[in-house]
């Protein structure tokens, strides 16, 4: 090795020592994700799926009586708790469709004047599938002869990826936000833009909404490709109110420009930049029910879930998409997303470092 060579890289591995907290997020950051993750999944997990019951018989089937009036358990890794709640038909087809319950069972009339049972499920999920197959088996131990039969959910509305097109919708808005304002601010920083623009006439405001108003066209090209994508080879619709799915589109961008401006706000390091955004990002990516139900985890859990910005823009998002939610529906998500974003927006603008 050549004396330049080795000097070079004497000089960057000073450089990293010289920025103990560049070692943290490319060092410490992944052994604390794979810490957790490993002592999450090494504990038995007490996992509830939801399954609606609608009673359309004088009774339920001979042998089953009173067995889903309290939870099933299901075999396998951990603690799968299914519990049946007594729903309407049209509560429990509205549940299905928000991803609230897993199935609809049905206990129905059949010729012979007995009653059978009929469970209504998406076939393309697994973990419908599954809670089918346990519970019939259970029902037919207590009631060989009973009567089953299976209607697949595949129609317009209750697919999975009609649920599936507004959660990539919201998950494209939260990424192109923090990655295309936070990232870019960073770089400025780095690269000392920002010095120079702040000794030009200019407010700070218009600089931040000039960067959030390119970010938010360039995800409104995005978001409209999506759809057409969706539309044409999925047959999904859209059956909201346009001007309602406006309205939570901009409070979703308010909201992460908002946490995008506060995680860029002292940051002067790609690699520190990198891991504040996908220490934000990785959490809701996995829990706001983008990919699946959130419903399913412990209640405490979902308490929290419930109001991280990202699972308020996707309910939201499918609210408007597959309800035709009305403009009372989606004041709060509106309200709440433009309160986050511009608290946060304020803060990250008062320790802003320009320089």
């Amino acid at each position: 090795m050549n004396k330049v060579l080795k000097e070079l890289i004497v000089a960057q591995f000073r450089e990293y020592w010289r920025a103990p907290e560049v070692l943290f997020w490319t060092l410490g950051f992944p052994i604390m994700i794979a810490g957790v993750l490993g002592l999450l999944y090494s504990f038995k997990p007490t996992v509830n799926y939801k399954v609606a019951f609608i009673v359309e018989a004088e009774s339920a089937p001979a042998g089953t009586e009173g067995m889903f009036e309290k939870p099933l358990s299901l075999p396998g890794r951990g603690i799968r708790n299914v519990s049946f709640e007594k729903m309407t038909r049209e509560k429990a087809e509205e549940a299905f469709r928000s991803g609230k319950v897993e199935i609809i069972l049905r206990v129905r009339a059949d010729s012979s004047a007995s009653s059978s049972i009929e469970y209504l499920f998406d076939p393309v999920s697994e973990r419908a599938e599954s809670i089918y197959l346990w519970v019939d088996h259970l029902v037919h131990e207590k009631a060989p002869n009973v009567k089953s039969t299976v209607v697949t959910m595949d129609q317009r509305g209750s697919r999975y990826i009609d649920r599936l097109i507004p959660g990539l919708i919201a998950l494209g808005i939260m990424n192109s936000t923090l990655w295309g304002i936070g990232w870019t601010l960073i770089e400025f920083r780095i690269k000392k833009f920002l010095r120079r623009m702040i000794v030009t006439p200019m407010r700070k405001f218009d600089f931040m909404l000039s960067i959030s108003t390119v970010r938010m066209s360039l995800s409104m090209i995005e978001t409209g490709i999506l759809f057409l994508f969706a539309r044409y080879v999925f047959d999904v619709r859209f059956q909201g109110k346009f001007y309602l799915f406006a309205m939570i589109f901009l409070a979703g961008h308010v909201a992460f420009s908002g946490l995008s401006i506060l995680l860029a706000s002292r940051t002067n390091n790609t690699r520190v930049g990198n891991g504040l955004i996908n220490i934000v990002t990785m959490p809701m990516f996995l829990l706001s029910g983008v990919f699946f139900s959130y419903h399913s985890f412990p209640d405490w859990m979902v308490a929290i879930i419930q109001f991280l910005p990202l699972t308020v823009l996707v309910d939201s998002l499918r609210d408007i998409f597959l309800y035709n939610a009305d403009f009372l529906a989606v004041i709060f998500p509106v309200t709440y997303l433009f309160t986050f974003g511009l608290v946060l927006y304020l803060l990250g603008l008062k320790m802003y470092r320009w320089y």
